[in-house]
């Protein structure tokens, strides 16, 4: 027997009627796997734990991450591969993020304050300059003296770090500034 198309029911409410047509073919497949995936899954991950779930997942991939991490360190440049530098710049990247990243940028690629990542230096590029700069800042230019705000060991760090800046090419990079130092 089949099915007339567009047959309308019988009952009315408040004057509208409705069709009688079966639902579509697909919409009953994807209905029934619906129900036969959820049969699958909730045993599989809920009932008897087969299976990860979300944040066990996460938790062993961020273990996996860094058992990776461990295997191989970042590799910093040490003060011996900087010779002016008698700081840790280890310790003066933390004392850059923290003073220095709002003008210079997170990778010293400039913003307010010049680039600190090309050969393009306004005031002299040796540690004895950048620690007057440091110590005096620019009042014309808007850089504070840091000499009241951080001792002198913090001082040789963030020189340290700033030698292992210069020839890093980040991106967004500020046009080059000043005078020309050939490495």
């Amino acid at each position: 027997m089949s099915v007339q198309k567009d047959q309308l029911r019988e009952h009315d409410y408040d004057g509208i009627q409705e069709f009688d047509n079966p639902l579509p073919g697909w919409w009953l497949w994807l209905f029934w796997g619906t129900i036969i995936f959820s049969v699958i899954y909730v045993p599989y991950y809920h009932l008897f734990g087969l299976g990860p779930l979300t944040g066990e997942a996460y938790r062993l991939e961020m273990e996996e991450a860094a058992q990776l991490q461990a295997e191989k360190p970042a590799e910093i440049q040490t003060a011996e591969a900087t010779p002016n530098a008698s700081g840790d710049p280890v310790l003066g990247r933390e004392v850059y993020m923290t003073n220095c990243l709002a003008c210079h940028g997170a990778k010293g690629e400039g913003g307010i304050g010049p680039n600190m990542t090309d050969h393009y230096w306004i005031h002299g590029n040796t540690a004895e300059d950048m620690r007057r700069i440091i110590n005096e800042g620019v009042p014309a230019k808007g850089m504070v003296s840091w000499k009241t705000l951080l001792n002198p060991e913090k001082i040789e760090n963030v020189i340290a770090f700033l030698q292992t800046l210069e020839g890093t090419n980040p991106p967004n990079a500020k046009a080059p500034q000043g005078k020309e130092y050939p490495e």
